[in-house]
Formats: structure tokens, sequence, C-alpha cells
């Protein structure tokens, strides 16, 4: 794991007067007004919000899977509005890693090969992605599930899976977007305590997005968003 730390080009976080608008027949919606922040490199965030307050959204701008309409994102020195295509590709699978409240996990592939797939893509060699993907997997406590289907693991085992595969490219950045939206409270906990300890021991930065207010005083700093306005403040 020491390639994380080796690797450490800072990716602070800088967005300012960022709006997104999405436009459902003549009506508009801001997702996001003008909004401006910023998330140094090995923060823990929490993004906190009810539904349609644009929580998502501004997870979607930030890991480069949404456009917004004005303003400007800067992460460890990528301004996306001038980055090219394949500048923003690398972005998304190198810098960034994403766990997703559904899993989003490939449920008839072992756990193993679910791990590997980012890495797959990548295209790091065998030797070094099945020992990439099986330390991911040491450090989540499933390195003897490696063979099984993940369809027979619990709730909290596949989104245990999920880190570990968001992890396997030694992102800078996880973004976590409900991640204990599935799983009931002990399983939910186990979950936030990996990613925390993520967090403290590998210098990775976390965005943790939930609507649950508990949830959300486990990181240091809370950004609060209603109808795409932010409200930062420490957590109590």
């Amino acid at each position: 794991m020491t390639e994380v730390l080796t690797q450490a080009q800072l990716a602070d976080i800088s967005l300012v007067g960022v709006s997104r608008i999405y436009e459902l027949g003549d009506e508009k919606i801001h997702a996001l007004r003008d909004l401006s922040l910023e998330i140094r490199q090995g923060e823990f965030v929490a993004i906190k919000g009810p539904s349609g307050s644009g929580k998502s959204t501004l997870a979607n701008v930030i890991g480069g899977l949404d456009t917004p309409n004005e303003g400007k994102i800067v992460v460890g020195g990528l301004d996306f509005s001038k980055a090219k295509d394949k500048e923003l590709s690398h972005y998304r699978s190198k810098t960034i890693g994403f766990v997703f409240q559904s899993f989003n996990l490939q449920s008839h592939s072992t756990v193993l090969e679910n791990v590997l797939l980012p890495l797959v893509i990548a295209g790091i060699d065998k030797t070094t992605r099945m020992a990439r993907a099986k330390e991911c997997l040491e450090l989540m406590g499933l390195l003897d599930r490696a063979d099984q289907p993940t369809n027979k693991l619990s709730g909290g085992q596949r989104q245990r899976v999920s880190i570990a595969r968001a992890l396997a490219n030694w992102p800078q950045i996880i973004i976590a977007d409900e991640p204990t939206g599935n799983l009931d409270q002990t399983n939910g906990q186990i979950v936030i305590d990996l990613l925390t300890k993520l967090n403290r021991e590998l210098n990775i930065t976390l965005i943790l997005i939930t609507h649950d207010a508990d949830v959300a005083k486990k990181a240091p700093r809370i950004l609060e968003i209603v109808d795409g306005h932010v409200t930062d403040r420490m957590s109590a």
C-alpha cells in the first residue's frame, strides 16, 4: 500500500461559481447554484442534504461524471474546463474511486473478479493486478471470500467488495454515495469505519454523500446542501 503514499501528488479540490441546470421540457432545475468550495487532500467531508438538494450532482461534477453549465472545477491542478477527454478519463479511473449505494457489482462474477475489473480496464499487467486486488480484499477482511460469487454475499460484504474495487487503482479521492443506504445499522457502521480508516491511514480524501444526519456527523466537516446552495461547517 506504500504506492498510495509515494504517488501523492496533492489532489486538492476547488470549485468556483459552479452551477448545474437541468432542463425538463420548459422547466429548468437548478441542482447547483453559484457554488464555491475547497476540499484539501486527505480531508474527510460529508455532503448532507435531502433528496433533490443537489448533493449527488455535486459529487458527480467533482468525480467528472457530470459537467457544470457555469463555473470552474480544478482537482490536483487539472482544470476540467480545459482538460481533454483522455485526461478526464484518466482522472476518473486513476484519481477517483466510487462507492455506490447499490454496490454496482457483477453479481455472477467472483469477489476477486469484481475487484480486478478496474485494473484490467486500466491495462495493469496480470501479476501486478492480482497482487493489488488481493491486497485490497485483505484490507476489507474478504480475502477468504475471493472465489465466491458476489451474489452469495451479505449486503455488508458486498459493500466491502465495492470499497475494495474503488481502492484497486489506489485513488487519491473516494466518493461514497449513500454507502450505508442499503445496510442495517451494524453493517453500516462497519462500512463507515473502514472508509474512515482509509482516510486516516492512507491520506485518501473521503467525500461521503448522505441524507442521514447521524452518518454525516462521522465526518469532521459537513457541507449541507439545500436547493443547490451549500453551508460549510465543522461537525459537532
